[in-house]
């Protein structure tokens, strides 16, 4: 069971954006959509995107299926370069660097968190801490005030990770390095959540009680996977993508819905067409 009191407390505490944010991110003081994507693309990785449209209302979870999924994701993170309009609260999102939009509160991808360096195929620093010091170093580069109590505060949330606090942190399974990623995602309380999987997985009923917390709090929260129940119950629209385009936007989508509008396999994130 998820620790409901330690939830709502953490998601329930500010960030500080302030005057760092209004430095660094201008733009018109209301606009409709708190996410708004307009003519995004993606020239490069395994479905290329081209000219994608959606958004997301503060408080409002959205999903995202079909092949290019995971590339999407990772480009509103900033991850890999694209072109087109992303706004943040009627911020300019893309104006920020990508390695400042988490520690300033706008932006979290939380995924798989990798337990091998991709190109040495060695471990990495990260993957050598305990799973409580990568949560402490994340709460460090927020700025808490105590971040290995912060840290230990997010493990009571998770009781799967506070069963493996001590534990090196590439030594979890996927799963759980999924966790590991939305246990840090909470730490952030970020103004845009980006989650890929762990929603519909071993662990999804605690991902979806803190993702439904954090919604409240007024994060909007884009996620992508399987259309199963569990995923289409959290979300209150979802986009299919089709060849890198959006084919089509469904209100309150059921699985039949979305699964009639996917060419190919519901599971294949980011695999062609």
């Amino acid at each position: 069971m998820i620790a409901e009191g330690s939830a709502l407390t953490l998601t329930a505490v500010p960030v500080a954006l302030g005057a760092v944010l209004a430095a660094r991110v201008r733009g018109p003081a209301v606009e409709p959509a708190f996410l708004d994507v307009r003519g995004l693309s993606v020239r490069r990785g395994p479905v290329p995107l081209r000219r994608i449209t959606l958004r997301a209302d503060a408080g409002e979870c959205v999903a995202v299926f079909g092949a290019g999924s995971r590339t999407l994701l990772t480009a509103l993170a900033g991850n890999v370069p694209a072109r087109g309009r992303v706004r943040l609260g009627g911020a300019d999102l893309a104006a920020v660097p990508a390695g400042r939009r988490m520690p300033l509160g706008l932006c979290h991808l939380a995924g798989p968190v990798p337990d091998t360096n991709t190109k040495t195929n060695t471990k990495t620093a990260a993957d050598e801490r305990t799973v409580a010091g990568r949560l402490a170093a994340h709460a460090h580069v927020l700025g808490h005030a105590d971040p290995a109590a912060s840290a230990g505060a997010v493990l009571e949330v998770f009781p799967a990770l506070h069963r493996r606090g001590a534990d090196p942190a590439g030594a979890l399974g996927p799963a759980e390095r999924e966790l590991l990623g939305l246990a840090e995602a909470l730490l952030t309380r970020p103004r845009l959540l980006l989650v890929d999987g762990v929603v519909a997985g071993p662990y999804g009923e605690a991902a979806r009680t803190v993702l439904r917390r954090l919604a409240a709090s007024g994060t909007a929260v884009v996620v992508t996977g399987r259309p199963v129940p569990a995923v289409l119950d959290l979300v209150s629209r979802a986009y299919v993508l089709d060849r890198g385009r959006v084919a089509a936007e469904l209100v309150r989508p059921t699985p039949d819905q979305v699964l009639r509008l996917l060419p190919g396999n519901p599971d294949a994130g980011d695999a062609a067409p």
